[in-house]
């Protein structure tokens, strides 16, 4: 057996194949590196092996069986690449995975459509909700007779810094006059005065915004209530502007702030114009009717003057609002899922184009790793048949007595047999290739229906009062040839934004 690790050690030393690769072996070195001739000639003057032999001597068979195991490796290595492309042979047929496929391209489609369900039900309540405010909108101007359409939203954040700057102006200036006869100082000067200015401009704002507002009104009973209030409203402002006054001149001629308002209240009644012979009384309320004047200006303009305008119109400003952001977050939403819905599906298609293409190169490679294996058997003989040519030919120089008679026949390698190539089935049949082929573009057809679909309906949606009325309007537009819903050429978005009411 020492022979045959030999062999086999020369041929794992020097030849080492890929896979799918068998070399050639140089014979004549492996010959002269075995010493086959001269183990031959020593054998030859032995006369062994015997005249009368039939079979092949000790030498010839390690020989014939280091061949064989030689021809076992490799043919089990060839196997074992045979197995691998019938592995490949099936991961690439569509047979194996086409439900799969399929599953994957009919999930896309119906998570689309699922989307656009939930995205119908929430549109076709915001579309109703603007229908509705819009409506309300329109009765109220008929009912009070409006012609004008209602007056923008302002900007409150600017009048408010307005009346900010109002008071606190009013209030550094009449704390400044108030606090000359105070006990208490600037602190009760700026007590006083921040009392007195926020109750002005109090009484002012709700003179501009409600009683005032009131005589814009269709109604007579409301037109009488805003003459009423306005009047006492105005009366309040000036009344407190004056006992204003009256009190400063008070505490200034050295009256108790607790006292100064009795006294005050007294004087006011008494003699109104009194406040005219002081200087900084007279200042004093000026500036806060000046004040009290811008005040009442800004909650007139606070919002739309006649009232409850501004009421409704905000109501239908909201839903519309509302409808345009669900119009664009459920049309973006939707625009998603159809670009990664169409891009599986497309996956899927190249999926199958390129396992198509694979499967032809994979059936050609097997071919030719048979061939070549095949080849390699008749490779191996030879190479064996050299070497024990080589072995009879150095016994029979050395022999005395004649070389046995089997010296004649040739060596035949008979433990491996060529491997038959195989008829391809396990590549599957082309109809299945163009069956799951057709079914992917069927779903891929089927989900730029749906999208068209939506994008049709979200069109109708936005100019119809809900969804049934935009169902039955694109009903009747496919019956009539879809002419009214004809898709511009290049794909169209689902991110439409608008109301075409």
């Amino acid at each position: 057996m020492a022979l045959v690790d030999d062999i086999l050690g020369f041929f794992r030393t020097n030849y080492t194949p890929a896979p799918g690769q068998f070399l050639r072996f140089d014979q004549q070195r492996l010959c002269d590196g075995l010493r086959l001739r001269d183990l031959g000639k020593e054998r030859g003057a032995k006369d062994q092996p015997p005249a009368d032999a039939t079979d092949l001597d000790v030498v010839e068979q390690n020989i014939a069986e280091g061949m064989r195991q030689q021809a076992l490796i490799d043919e089990t290595r060839t196997r074992e690449e045979l197995d691998h492309y019938a592995e490949r042979l099936k991961a690439a047929n569509p047979a194996g995975e086409s439900a799969a496929m399929l599953m994957e391209a009919q999930t896309a489609v119906a998570g689309f459509r699922k989307e656009m369900l939930e995205a119908r039900a929430i549109l076709d309540q915001a579309r109703k909700s603007v229908i509705e405010r819009e409506r309300q909108l329109s009765e109220f101007r008929a009912e009070h007779r409006l012609k004008r359409p209602p007056n923008p939203p302002r900007a409150h954040w600017i009048m408010s810094l307005v009346l900010v700057v109002c008071l606190l102006g009013e209030v550094a200036m009449n704390s400044s006059i108030l606090s000359a006869g105070s006990e208490f100082g600037i602190l009760g000067g700026i007590v006083s005065a921040s009392i007195y200015t926020l109750l002005s401009m109090s009484l002012s704002f709700i003179l501009g915004i409600f009683c005032l507002t009131r005589l814009n009104h269709v109604g007579w009973g409301w037109k009488f209530l805003g003459l009423i209030s306005s009047l006492v409203v105005l009366g309040a402002i000036l009344f407190f502007n004056l006992l204003a006054a009256h009190y400063r001149i008070a505490i200034a001629s050295g009256v108790p702030e607790i006292e100064a308002t009795r006294v005050a209240m007294r004087t006011l009644m008494a003699t109104p114009d009194l406040f005219l012979t002081d200087t900084q009384s007279v200042l004093m309320v000026g500036l806060s009717l000046v004040v009290a004047f811008v005040t009442l200006v800004e909650g007139l303009y606070w919002m739309d003057p006649y009232p409850g305008y501004a009421r409704v119109h905000k109501y239908q400003l909201q839903a519309h609002a509302r409808w345009v952001n669900h119009l664009r977050d459920h049309g973006a939403e939707l625009e998603g899922i159809y670009n990664d819905s169409i891009t599986a599906i497309r996956d899927q298609q190249l999926k199958l184009s390129n396992r198509q293409m694979m499967i032809p190169q994979i059936i050609g490679n097997r071919r030719r790793l048979i061939n070549n294996f095949n080849n390699h058997l008749q490779h191996i003989q030879d190479v064996g048949r050299f070497l024990i040519s080589n072995y009879r030919e150095a016994n029979s120089e050395t022999r005395k007595k004649p070389r046995p008679k089997y010296f004649n026949r040739a060596w035949k390698l008979d433990a491996v047999a060529p491997i038959e190539p195989p008829l391809d089935h396990d590549a599957g049949d082309p109809s299945t290739w163009q069956d799951v082929g057709n079914k992917l573009l069927a779903a891929s057809k089927e989900l730029n229906d749906a999208h068209e679909e939506a994008v049709a309906w979200i069109r109708q949606l936005s100019s119809a009062e809900s969804a049934a009325h935009a169902d039955a309007r694109q009903a009747e537009d496919e019956a009539n040839g879809g002419e009214e819903t004809e898709i511009k050429p290049g794909r169209p978005t689902l991110t439409v934004v608008g109301d075409g009411a």
